[in-house]
């Protein structure tokens, strides 16, 4: 969904006209069609292969669609782990799993754009950056 909706996303690179209003028309469907699919509880992978470091952005515009905070965070922690053949690895805050972290400041189980206002990041158990906000995550 960031791409289709980023200001920087898809329609950036169409120049006013009619191709630019069907692209439009075909975000907008594609917007519909995910509001269902959250709302029915279609089963969701979250990541940003088109739009790198737009993680927060990714998962805020799934919650302008309807997607709930928590079913977000799965979709960008366990859910992946679990697709990739990964879970019990990663995906999950546990003894044994992998240590990657990010402390935000909010509370991202009740609003996932808080996830742009990094504070910290652990990987692999270890400090990588501290007490500073990052653009995004």
């Amino acid at each position: 969904m960031g791409v289709l909706t980023h200001p920087a996303g898809t329609l950036k690179h169409f120049p006013e006209g009619p191709n630019r209003e069907e692209a439009r028309t075909r975000v907008d469907a594609v917007c519909k069609t995910t509001e269902a699919a959250l709302r029915i509880g279609v089963p969701l992978l979250a990541g940003t292969d088109a739009m790198h470091g737009e993680l927060a952005y990714e998962l805020a515009a799934l919650q302008g669609l309807g997607g709930r905070p928590e079913t977000l965070l799965r979709a960008a922690t366990s859910n992946a782990a679990q697709v990739l053949g990964l879970a019990g690895e990663t995906g999950a805050v546990r003894e044994g799993a992998m240590a990657d972290l990010v402390v935000v400041r909010g509370n991202a189980l009740a609003d996932v754009s808080c996830l742009a206002n990094v504070l910290m990041v652990m990987r692999a158990g270890k400090i990588v950056k501290r007490g500073q906000v990052l653009a995004g995550c």
